[in-house]
């Protein structure tokens, strides 16, 4: 009996001191000053996109009775907003086209009929020609011949749409190449056409070579039609271009930042990861993560200067009532997560645990792999746990970045984040809407918190992955990215491949985009978030002459990128920033001033 006094006393004293070593090795830890000046106070931030400087340029016509059309403004609209392109939309289900088209520089019609409405042609054919840009956003039908037909540039054209299988691109013509990139559900989306001499051919299908887009002038005046017939955000890219045709020289803001997550890091290894990773290795993946993961992931970083931004779990239990101790981290644990901020990185919280923040039941594509919590309260006081832990074990300093677990978020929990935690700026999601998944855009919500989503997962992207990333990269020259350690785990994750093959993959991958890109500046999530809000806050007016554009900039709070495509002209130069050729007629224009000037010559 007395042994066993004895031993229990051991115990007691040895797991006191291992706690006193932490929390001395957590105070003594400080991590790396920053040197970075936040741009954007939460406090003062706005979304002004849609403020209106100057007359309203565009008309959108569509129908909001018809599902395709419907999508196809709602994409439109995004990327109008985003560009700082002023427009009035028409419901032409319940309104009629205005009368005086004059006013207006730029026509978007959504619609599959415009073959059939005699009445509507002759409108937009006589506005185009003097000198007015019309930009067909659909496929059309309709009996070959027409003059109207022939007009577009159209000299033969079947009745029934054709299957799209991938897109191929003018080389050079945009960021991160000319494709192909494969449609991953490809079906008869496209109008079937031959064109004529007069029409330009920026994007075709690979196999068919059947027109996706094409361009034209037309008296005047120009027109453009989008004939891929998808409307997704993946392919937010070929819209761009298709958008940015029709200018002498084309303009509109960007983010410019790219930013890498790891989720799950730094975290305890769950009971179910207490597995080898493969035959070949027979290496536990509790020893895989700091032995082999981190030091790979550690030389990568130094060698492709990426800044990771570590989303931390505190623990993989299933607690979902309170009280919520302060959880003492694994001392390997700890130490990875002070390495990463040595090495200049960040973290964000992903969670106490790894439930979602959830207070009702829902809908799982695993029944039981997450438990609902049983009020806000339980996620507010676990939220002040995590804070805790962050603050004693890792610094002091508080992560501005929320990532949901599994890219699942309430609306119950998203208000009990904005209120729990001042120091929160932005949330990280995804980009893209998928079972369960909370979606979003880059863009402020309704409780002053940035939308911050991640475009793409893992080390071995797909063919969905990379035209996501290169969409982006032509549309808000953004990337955002998010890995796992025990990707390697996941069969789909992996693809079946192992870490060197994954490693060398993702550096690949890496490479060909920091080629394409090389000016693009990888941050970790709290500096993502400042150019995030300075892209929102941003406000933009630009005068056009026959050979000039000036740009007055407001609420500019440190340094600004456009994206900039140049259509006609030569010498293009600048006053008031800088200028850097990103793909044939295509620049990247820096500048931290209030007013710009481009100029060039005919």
């Amino acid at each position: 009996m007395k042994k066993l006094r004895w031993a229990m006393q051991l115990l007691f004293l040895v797991l006191a001191s291992m706690g006193l070593f932490l929390i001395s090795r957590a105070q003594s830890y400080q991590p790396p000053a920053s040197h970075v000046k936040h741009l954007v106070d939460s406090e003062g931030l706005k979304d002004r996109r849609s403020l209106q400087q100057g007359a309203v340029e565009g008309l959108v016509l569509y129908y909001s009775q018809r599902p395709s059309s419907v999508e196809a403004q709602l994409e439109l609209e995004q990327l109008l907003k985003d560009f700082r392109k002023s427009k009035r939309t028409v419901d032409l289900s319940h309104e009629f086209l205005p009368e005086d088209l004059q006013g207006y520089r730029t026509i978007y019609y959504l619609g599959e009929d415009l073959l059939q409405q005699e009445g509507l042609q002759a409108s937009l054919k006589s506005w185009v020609e003097a000198g007015g840009h019309l930009y067909i956003g659909m496929p059309q039908a309709g009996e070959e011949g027409s003059s109207f037909q022939n007009w577009l540039g159209v000299e033969s054209g079947m009745r029934e749409n054709q299957v799209v299988s991938s897109i191929s691109l003018e080389k050079d013509l945009m960021i991160g190449g000319s494709g192909p990139f494969a449609i991953a559900h490809p079906f008869d989306s496209a109008w079937g056409v031959q064109l004529d001499a007069s029409c330009r051919v920026p994007a075709w299908d690979t196999e068919t070579e059947l027109p996706l887009l094409w361009q034209k002038e037309a008296g005047q005046g120009q027109l453009v039609v989008m004939n891929l017939g998808i409307y997704d955000k993946v392919y937010r890219g070929i819209y761009s271009l298709g958008l940015s045709l029709m200018d002498s020289v084309f303009l509109y803001p960007v983010i410019d930042a790219g930013v890498v997550y790891l989720d799950d890091f730094p975290a305890p290894i769950s009971e179910p990861e207490m597995v080898q990773i493969s035959k070949q290795r027979q290496e536990p993946f509790y020893q895989f993560v700091p032995q082999t993961w981190w030091p790979d992931m550690q030389a990568l970083g130094k060698e492709l200067q990426l800044v990771y931004t570590g989303a931390l779990v505190a623990s993989y239990n299933k607690q979902i009532h309170p009280p919520f101790p302060l959880i003492l981290p694994e001392l390997e644990t700890l130490e990875l997560g002070q390495r990463l901020l040595k090495q200049g990185g960040e973290l964000a919280y992903h969670g106490y645990n790894h439930q979602p923040l959830q207070v009702h039941a829902w809908e799982q594509a695993v029944p039981e792999a997450y438990v609902p919590w049983p009020q806000e309260r339980a996620i507010r006081e676990s939220l002040c746990s995590l804070e805790q832990l962050v603050t004693t074990y890792y610094g002091g300093q508080k992560p501005s970045v929320y990532v949901p677990p599994s890219n699942i978020l309430s609306p119950e929990g998203r208000g009990v984040l904005a209120s729990t935690l001042p120091d929160l700026t932005g949330i990280a999601s995804t980009y893209f809407p998928g079972e369960g998944a909370y979606a979003q855009e880059f863009d402020l919500g309704s409780d002053d918190l940035l939308n911050l989503p991640r475009l793409v997962s893992g080390m071995d992207w797909d063919d969905f992955d990379r035209l996501a990333v290169f969409s982006e990269l032509n549309t808000h020259f953004v990337h955002s990215q998010f890995i796992h350690p025990d990707d390697i785990l996941d069969q789909t994750r992996s693809h079946g491949k192992s870490w060197e093959e994954l490693l060398g993959a993702y550096r690949s991958s890496m490479k060909a985009l920091q080629q394409a890109v090389p000016d693009l500046d990888f941050v970790g999530a709290s500096r993502f978030a400042d150019k995030v809000g300075g892209f929102l806050s941003l406000t933009l007016q630009v005068d056009e002459g026959g050979d000039f554009l000036d740009v007055t900039l407001g609420h500019v709070e440190g340094p600004r990128s456009f994206l900039l495509r140049q259509n006609k002209g030569r010498n293009l130069r600048v006053t008031g920033g800088r200028l850097k050729q990103v793909a044939k007629q295509l620049y990247l224009l820096e500048t931290d001033a209030e007013k710009v000037r481009v100029e060039w010559d005919f």
